[in-house]
């Protein structure tokens, strides 16, 4: 079955995966504080994700990054804190359907039938949430 369907599991996947680590961090928030639980998850991301970028591209360290990029990034250290989980992934499951207007309008991109079905059905999620 896990074979014939993929994309289906694999959705599965991520919503189970995006519900546990909004659910875990939220608590841990609560427990510890944000500042304990942000320092362990950028201490751990830094090296799964530097490892990984060392196997990829052969750098360790993402010295290609701009400035831009980290500002950004540090905007999200305390936002599952002062927001909940359940407005956090709303935001995360929002994202696809924010990148639209500028992947038109900065990259020229077309959109396709069956990216218009996606963002449709992702919306549809997200208005599921608030119902």
């Amino acid at each position: 079955m896990i074979q014939s369907h993929p994309g289906e599991f694999s959705a599965i996947l991520v919503a189970l995966f995006w519900t546990i680590t909004a659910l875990a961090f939220e608590s841990a928030s609560n427990k510890v504080g944000s500042l304990p639980v942000n320092i362990i998850r950028l201490i751990l991301g830094f090296l799964f994700l530097s490892l990984l970028n060392l196997i990829i591209r052969g750098r360790f360290f993402p010295t290609d990054a701009s400035a831009h990029n980290w500002i950004w990034l540090s905007f999200s250290l305390m936002a599952v804190k002062y927001t909940s989980s359940g407005i956090a992934s709303t935001i995360m499951a929002i994202v696809p359907i924010l990148i639209i207007p500028p992947s038109i309008f900065l990259f020229h991109h077309k959109i396709t039938i069956r990216e218009i079905v996606g963002t449709v059905l992702s919306v549809g999620g997200v208005a599921l949430f608030f119902l």
